[in-house]
Parts: structure tokens; sequence; C-alpha cells
């Protein structure tokens, strides 16, 4: 049966009322979902239901949202006091579907982990580059976005300040937007590096400790790449603020596992 199934199947834990609608009497059940997927649903009942009877249903998925569909028995086992349905949704919305998968996605470890890894090569490689700037070329891109930020603010504000103010306003986000570089993009190498371990490693403080070790050893490469930079220099503060970032990326990764998971108990997920 596995190998014919169109999409994967997803464990979800839920219980919903079904109406059937190829009859008149417009029975209600109660099934304890197994797990889902775009296309179908498994699903537990104590009651008799036949082979290709159409039923009406209101799946509520851990966000609190409730999917609405209508499902066709195709599969009935026996599994000790209660029966093991198989069920494909008819006429399902694009859009509900879509919540379907995304749910799988999030659910699927090894999956995140391998996006995570692939994500981080490309930031891994979006560091180099800017490290691999010389001093010019480093300091005229960060003059420019000093520059936007600016003619930004003089923009909201409506008070049309002269070139020298805007110059002087650019001079002084120099350092602070070139600070904030850093620190977004250790950041995003923590998030990434908590979609890459989290599969593999046991959560908890190892796991934290591994990171943060991780992303100090990774800003100190940069630091020291950029030794051999014209016009760059190496700076033991950078690689604290980029620790920093990282260790702020990886917070915030637990934080949202928490609530999420939260969510799902209070949901019965």
């Amino acid at each position: 049966m596995e190998e014919r199934r169109r999409s994967k199947r997803t464990e979800m834990s839920s219980t919903l009322m079904v109406k059937r609608l190829d009859q008149g009497d417009m029975q209600e059940v109660s099934i304890d979902i197994v797990d889902v997927s775009p296309n179908g649903v498994g699903f537990l009942c104590k009651e008799v239901l036949s082979i290709g009877a159409v039923y009406e249903s209101k799946l509520r998925i851990w966000t609190h949202e409730v999917l609405h569909a209508f499902l066709q028995i195709v599969r009935i086992e026996m599994k000790g006091d209660s029966y093991t349905y198989g069920a494909v949704f008819i006429g399902m919305p694009e859009s509900d579907a879509a919540r379907i998968r995304v749910y799988q996605t999030v659910n699927d470890e090894k999956a995140v982990s391998v996006m995570a890894a692939i994500l981080l090569v490309l930031l891994y490689r979006l560091i180099f580059v800017f490290s691999g700037q010389d001093g010019e070329e480093s300091g005229s891109l960060s003059a420019m976005i000093s520059e936007k930020c600016a003619e930004l603010l003089n923009a909201i504000s409506g008070k049309h300040w002269t070139q020298n103010v805007l110059d002087s306003m650019a001079a002084y986000f120099e350092h602070p937007i070139r600070k904030l570089a850093h620190f977004s993009e250790y950041a995003c190498m923590g998030v990434l590096l908590y979609g890459v371990w989290r599969p593999w490693k046991e959560r908890g403080r190892k796991l934290y400790l591994l990171i943060v070790c991780w992303v100090f050893v990774s800003a100190g490469a940069d630091e020291f790449h950029q030794l051999f930079i014209p016009g760059r220099y190496g700076c033991f503060a950078d690689v604290v603020l980029d620790t920093c970032g990282g260790a702020f990326g990886l917070f915030i990764c637990v934080c949202v596992e928490k609530m999420v998971r939260r969510r799902k108990q209070k949901s019965g997920f």
C-alpha cells in the first residue's frame, strides 16, 4: 500500500467528526487521525464504515486552522477493537493541500537539515565574498548603504536636510551598519546550524555549545582571512560580536521551537 501512495504520509494525532454524504441519514462518527497527506488520510474508528462511502470532514491541524474536506473510504483493516481506514480527499483546495505540505516539511527534520545545510553553504560563500573585498571596496559598499539610510530617514522625516547634514548622518551610520551586518550574518548562521544539527544531536547544552563554538571558530577564520586582504584587518571584537549574533540566532530558534511545541500540546498533537 505504501508504494502506491502518491504523497508522503505525515503522522498527526487529532479527532474530528465526519458526516456521510452519499446517504440521506447524515451519519456522524468520531475518528482518530493516524496520518495525513495532501491526497488522503489514515484514521482509526470504532464504527464500521463502508468502502466507497463519502464523508464531509473538518480537519483541525496544529496551527488551529480547520481544513474542510470530503473523504472517500478506500481501505479498511481490523486493528484491535477498532478499524483502520484509508481515505482519499475529494476536491481538496490547493491552498489546504499546501498547508499539509508545509506541515510535512516542518515535521521532516532531516529534510529541514538538508535545506539548512545548503543555505549554510551559500551563507559561507556570501561571508567569504564580503571578507574578500579590499578596504576600498568594502568601505565604498558601507558608505553607499549608509547614504541610502540617511536619504531614507530624510524622506520619512520630510525635513529636507542639506547635503552636508546627509553626509554627516551617513558617516555616523556607517560604523553601526557594519556591525549590524556582522551580527545579522552570524545570527543567520546560528539559525542554520541549529537546523542542520537538530535531527542528529540531542537537544540541550551540548548541542547549544557545539553551535556557539562553531560560530566562534567560523568568525575567527573570517577575521583571520581578512589579515591577508589589502586594507583590511582582523578584529577580535568582531569575533565576539559575530559569536553573540550566532548565539542570538540560536536563542530565537529555541524559543520558537518551545512555543510551537507548547501550541501543539495544547492542540493535542
